[in-house]
C-alpha cells in the first residue's frame, strides 16, 4: 500500500495507509473504549497494567525512594522528551490513565522546547495556549521585553 509520512513532533504520521516501522499510529479514528481518542491514536495499544516508569529515564535519582505522585512534574517531562512508547504506558498506569497524564502535561509540566510541546498538543488534542508550558513562556517573553 502506498503512503506518506509526516513528521509531528517526535511522531511519525501514516497518510494513506499503515506505517509498519510505528504500528502505535494508523490514521484516523472514532472513540472505542480503552482508547484516549484525539485527530490520531498514538496509544492505540495501550491496555492498564502495572508497568513501572523506566529507571533510565530518572538516571539521576534514587528510583527506589521517589514518590511517583510527588514528582509528577519531573516524571511527565522526562517521558514527554525522552520516553519511547512504552515509557508513555508505563507513564499512564503510575498516573491513572491517558487523561489524567494528559492532565499532568496540560497543568504541571513546564519548560518543555517547541516540539515536545507540539507533540503533547497533537497527542493529547490540548490547546497550546492553554497549556502551562506556553503560558510560562509568554511571560518570560512579556517580561522580558518589558
Amino acid at each position: 500500500m502506498d503512503f506518506s509520512l509526516v513528521f509531528i513532533g517526535h511522531a511519525l504520521l501514516a497518510i494513506g495507509g499503515f506505517d509498519s516501522t510505528h504500528p502505535h499510529i494508523i490514521g484516523i479514528d472514532i472513540f472505542t473504549e480503552n482508547h484516549y481518542i484525539c485527530g490520531m491514536r498514538f496509544f492505540e495499544k495501550y491496555i492498564p497494567g502495572d508497568r513501572r516508569i523506566n529507571p533510565a529515564l530518572l538516571w539521576d535519582y534514587d528510583t527506589e525512594r521517589i514518590d511517583p505522585l510527588q514528582c509528577k512534574r519531573l516524571i511527565a517531562t522526562r517521558v514527554i522528551q525522552l520516553g519511547k512508547l512504552e515509557d508513555f504506558y508505563a507513564a499512564f498506569d503510575t498516573f491513572g490513565g491517558i487523561e489524567e497524564f494528559a492532565l499532568i502535561a496540560k497543568n504541571e509540566v513546564t519548560g518543555l522546547d517547541a516540539k515536545d510541546l507540539n507533540f503533547i498538543c497533537y497527542a493529547f488534542d490540548l490547546k497550546k495556549e492553554e497549556t502551562q508550558c506556553y503560558k510560562r513562556a509568554q511571560s518570560r517573553k512579556r517580561l522580558l521585553n518589558s
